[in-house]
C-alpha cells in the first residue's frame, strides 16, 4: 500500500480552504469590506495559485490510488448482476403498475364514452324538443315572416351546435345575418322554450330582465301576446326601462295596474324608492275624493288618449294621418269606435253565411249594447275638455263628473275581455282580417264568410 502524504499536506490545504472562504466574504461585499488589509494584491495572487499546490495535489491523488485500488474483474461483475437485479425488480413493479394504470385507463374511457353517449342521448332529446317548441315560438312572434323558419339545435362536444335558417338560404349561427332585434327575439323564444322544457311541474315563475331592449315595438307588443296565449299558466316578474312596453304588458293582460312597481332615485346607500303604480281609474277616484275635477279630467283624457291609439293598432283602426305625428282623442276615439261597429257587423255577416243561431243572438246583443255605450260616451265626452281646460264658467263637482268617469269605464270594457283583461285585436290569416279575438279565447268573432276563401 503506497505511502500516505506528507503530514504538513493536509492542514496546509485546510488552511489554503479557510483563506479561500475569507476572501470570499471580503469580495461579497467590496465595497464595505474594502481594502482590507489582510489581502494586498501579491497576496491574492498567491492565495488563488500556490507555488506548491501541483505537488501537493498530486501526492494526494497517489495515496488515494494506492488505499482505493480498482476492483477487480469478479467484483465489477458481481457489483453488475446486483445492481442488474435491483433494475430487474424495478422492472418487475413498474409493469405492474402500468398493467394497473391501463386496466384503470381501459374503464375511464369506457366510463367517458358511457357518460357521452348518454349525454348526448339526453341532450339530443332535450335539444329536439326545444328546438321544435322554439321553431313554433319564433314563427308565433314574427307571423307570415318567419312561416318557414327553421332551426338546428344538437350536441357538439361539450357544447352546443346552434344554428338558424335565413329566408331560405340555409341554416348560419344566429349572428351571422340576423339583426340584433332579431337576435334577441330568437333568445327569448329559446330561453321561454328551454325554461318550459326544465321547469314544468317544478317552477312555475320566470323572470325576465330588460329582454326586449333591441325589438322593435311591433314585435314588442306580439311579445306580450306570446306571453300570455303561450304561457298562460306562467307567472311572470318582467323588468324593463322602456315604459312603452310596461304599458303594451298591462294592456294585454300579462300585468296589472296594481302589479306594477316603479323603482326610482336609486342610491348606492340605500338602494331605490318604490312607487307602486296605481291602476288610472283609482287614481281618478283619489282625485275625485279631492274636489280636484281638472285633476281627474287630465288623466282620463290621458289615458284614453293612450288607451284608444293602442286600440286603434289592435282593431286595425284607420286614424287620420298628420305629417307631424300628433294625435289626439278626438283621432283615436272615433276611429276606434267605427272599427269596431265595422268589425261587429262583418262578424254578424259571417255567422249569418254559416247560419250560427247562438253566436247571431250574442253578437245582435252585444250591438246593441255597444250602440249605447258608444251613445252615452259621446254625450259625455264634452264634460272632459272642458275640465281638462280652463273655463271660468266650469265648477263640476265630484257627483257631475262621476256619470263621466262610468261611461269610459264602459266604454274601455267594449275593447278589452272580462275574463283575461287583454285587449281585442283583430287575427289575420294572410292579409285577410279572419277573427277578433282576445288572449283566453273567450271573445272570438269570426269574420270569414262560408263559401268565401280569397
Amino acid at each position: 500500500m503506497a505511502e500516505v502524504p506528507d503530514d504538513a499536506d493536509l492542514p496546509r490545504l485546510g488552511a489554503w480552504a479557510r483563506d479561500l472562504a475569507d476572501l470570499e466574504d471580503v469580495l461579497s461585499a467590496p465595497i464595505e469590506a474594502y481594502p482590507d488589509a489582510r489581502f494586498p494584491p501579491e497576496q491574492v495572487q498567491r492565495l488563488l495559485a500556490p507555488s506548491d499546490l501541483a505537488e501537493t495535489l498530486t501526492r494526494l491523488e497517489a495515496a488515494l490510488k494506492a488505499g482505493y485500488p480498482e476492483a477487480s474483474p469478479e467484483q465489477t461483475a458481481w457489483d453488475s448482476l446486483t445492481r442488474l437485479e435491483e433494475n430487474l425488480k424495478a422492472l418487475e413493479i413498474a409493469k405492474g403498475a402500468y398493467r394497473r394504470a391501463y386496466v384503470s385507463h381501459q374503464r375511464a374511457e369506457i366510463l367517458l364514452d358511457s357518460f357521452l353517449q348518454a349525454r348526448d342521448r339526453v341532450l339530443g332529446r332535450l335539444y329536439d324538443d326545444v328546438r321544435d317548441r322554439f321553431v313554433e315560438l319564433y314563427r308565433e312572434l314574427h307571423g307570415t315572416d318567419e312561416d318557414a323558419f327553421r332551426a338546428r339545435l344538437k350536441p357538439k362536444g361539450a357544447g352546443v351546435d346552434f344554428a338558424v335558417d335565413f329566408h331560405g338560404r340555409g341554416t348560419h349561427p344566429p349572428h351571422a345575418l340576423h339583426s340584433e332585434g332579431h337576435q334577441d327575439s330568437m333568445g327569448l323564444c329559446l330561453y321561454m322554450a328551454l325554461a318550459e322544457q326544465l321547469t314544468e311541474r317544478v317552477i312555475n315563475l320566470i323572470i325576465l330582465d330588460d329582454v326586449v331592449m333591441s325589438v322593435d315595438a311591433e314585435h314588442r307588443r306580439e311579445i306580450c301576446r306570446l306571453l300570455a296565449t303561450s304561457f298562460p299558466d306562467r307567472q311572470f316578474l318582467i323588468t324593463t326601462h322602456d315604459k312603452t312596453w310596461a304599458k303594451q304588458l298591462q294592456v294585454e293582460g300579462i300585468v296589472t295596474g296594481r302589479g306594477r312597481v316603479e323603482l326610482y332615485n336609486w342610491n348606492i346607500d340605500t338602494g331605490p324608492q318604490v312607487n307602486h303604480e296605481a291602476d288610472m281609474w283609482d287614481r281618478i277616484d283619489q282625485a275625485l275624493k279631492k274636489q280636484d275635477v281638472p285633476d281627474a279630467a287630465a288623466r282620463l283624457r290621458r289615458g284614453s288618449e293612450e288607451f284608444f291609439s293602442t286600440v286603434c293598432d289592435s282593431l286595425g283602426a284607420p286614424v287620420p294621418y298628420r305629417i307631424s305625428g300628433s294625435w289626439e282623442l278626438g283621432d283615436f276615439l272615433p276611429a276606434a269606435m267605427n272599427q269596431y261597429n265595422t268589425l261587429l257587423k262583418k262578424a254578424k255577416k259571417a255567422e249569418n253565411s254559416w247560419d250560427n243561431r247562438d253566436q247571431i243572438a250574442a253578437l245582435n246583443e252585444l250591438d246593441s249594447t255597444a250602440g249605447q255605450v258608444f251613445a252615452r260616451s259621446n254625450a259625455e265626452q264634452w264634460a272632459v275638455n272642458a275640465n281638462v281646460h280652463y273655463n271660468a264658467w266650469s265648477n263640476f263637482t265630484e257627483q257631475d263628473f262621476q256619470p263621466v268617469v262610468e261611461a269610459f269605464q264602459d266604454l274601455y270594457g267594449l275593447f278589452t275581455c272580462s275574463n283575461c283583461g287583454s285587449m281585442l285585436r283583430v287575427a289575420r290569416t294572410g292579409t285577410k282580417d279572419s277573427a277578433v279575438r282576445c288572449n283566453c279565447g273567450k271573445v272570438s268573432w269570426n269574420l270569414a264568410e262560408k263559401g268565401k276563401t280569397d
